[in-house]
């Protein structure tokens, strides 16, 4: 996509090797980030291998045929964008409490889920990618998000991601987060 987010993208405003570059000098600077904080072997764990799905999702997902059909779609955008949003959310639970394992499991469905649900609202937005030809996959992806925010032990801070999913449409701002 020569667009991303109404923006052009770093290879089409710059070229395809500058593009490449800054995403590896953006790579190294979040791992030397990473390692000067407390877990940061850990951390960096889970970052390296979200980004190792992601291209491995990123390669599926330009090797798709339109009929790859549901399980194909799953594993592609979990490897795609569910692993990163995965690795955010537990590298928030690492920071906050690094023995909080259930918390861990649960923000890691969590970002699964909501990597999904990313996707598909992404790809219909696009009119490409890996979601374009399973438009009655949304509602399953709905439950699945639901489901992994009331298994999260503190299930009101999702209203912030609520909030920013439904974009203008939202009614009302959530309260502000109390961690």
């Amino acid at each position: 996509d020569d667009y991303r987010n109404e923006a052009p993208a770093a290879h089409a405003a710059f070229s395809p090797q500058e593009a490449v570059l800054a995403s590896d000098a953006m790579i190294a600077v979040s791992l030397g980030t990473i390692a000067s904080v407390r877990n940061g072997p850990r951390m960096a764990r889970v970052l390296s291998k979200a980004i190792v799905a992601m291209a491995e999702g990123q390669c599926a997902d330009l090797a798709r045929t339109a009929s790859q059909g549901t399980a194909q779609w799953k594993r592609t955008c979990d490897a795609k964008t569910g692993a990163l949003f995965a690795a955010s959310a537990a590298l928030g639970v690492i920071c906050a409490d690094p023995s909080a394992e259930r918390a861990l499991q649960a923000a890691e469905q969590m970002g699964t889920s909501l990597g999904r649900l990313y996707q598909l609202r992404d790809d219909q937005a696009d009119g490409d990618g890996c979601s374009t030809d399973l438009a009655d996959v949304e509602p399953e992806a709905q439950e699945e998000f639901a489901a992994s925010i009331s298994a999260f032990p503190n299930p009101s801070a999702f209203e912030w991601i609520r909030y920013v999913l439904a974009g203008s449409r939202a009614a009302t701002v959530p309260a502000p987060l109390v961690v």
